[in-house]
């Protein structure tokens, strides 16, 4: 077979059937090279908060579906206000039958299990701002970690957090400051400064600024497009 007629062949092969090794090689590196469109720097809308019932407790628990057990009437009016401020979203659908414990003391926050038992520990913070924020922050772990990774947007976000680096000094500097996994503290404070447009509290105490903007909607466009596609994608009805 003529040089000629091999070349003829291979152009008819390759029009007919596609290039299959090249399709290949998208769809193997798509963790790392899918682009997420074109976020914009909307910012969610903040719910109404009506007044609290006489239980705040039992309101919160029959609203949102939330458990808090132990708390001063004080952190669950709190609690009230910030849950209904992100409530024009579906953050209560992805944390729906948490349970939230007081700890003794005024620091301390973690996510120890998800819906259904003990959900979290959670100090009552001196400032009632950063309780507000706090307490969504830990909820957000509740997100990632008790929900399928289609719905939280799992391989996402590790692909925002690898392109983008974190959201906030923490985020970046989870395992130095507290031993904790910088993916997972920069996934649950995306989901609160999203879900809380105007806060830009530092949520741990090792940030030496108490104070920083939030990241998404203090400057336009976002340094962090791709994080906050990965939140409007998670979070807006």
């Amino acid at each position: 077979m003529t040089m000629k007629r091999i070349y003829l062949i291979l152009i008819f092969t390759l029009f007919t059937f596609g290039f299959p090794f090249q399709t290949y090689a998208q769809v193997s590196s798509n963790r790392t090279t899918t682009r997420v469109g074109n976020p914009t720097t909307q910012q969610p809308s903040p719910g109404k908060v009506p007044p609290a019932p006489g239980d705040i407790r039992q309101g919160i628990i029959s609203q949102f579906g939330i458990t808090m057990n132990g708390f001063d009437q004080h952190y669950l009016q709190l609690a009230w206000e910030s849950f209904w401020e992100v409530s024009d979203s579906k953050f209560f659908d992805l944390v729906r039958g948490s349970i939230i414990n007081k700890l003794p003391g005024k620091s301390g926050s973690s996510q120890v299990g998800c819906p259904g038992s003990e959900s979290i520990k959670l100090a009552q913070y001196d400032g009632d701002r950063f309780f507000k924020f706090i307490i969504i922050h830990e909820l957000g772990h509740v997100v990632r970690n008790c929900n399928n990774r289609h719905v939280n947007q799992y391989n996402g976000h590790i692909n925002a957090f690898d392109r983008e680096r974190g959201v906030s000094y923490y985020a970046n500097n989870a395992y130095a400051c507290l031993e904790s996994d910088n993916y997972s503290e920069d996934y649950a404070d995306m989901i609160a400064y999203f879900l809380r447009p105007a806060d830009g509290v530092a949520t741990a105490g090792c940030d030496p600024d108490s104070n920083r903007p939030n990241p998404f909607f203090s400057k336009t466009p976002t340094d962090f497009p791709l994080h906050l596609q990965i939140a409007q994608t998670v979070l807006k009805k």
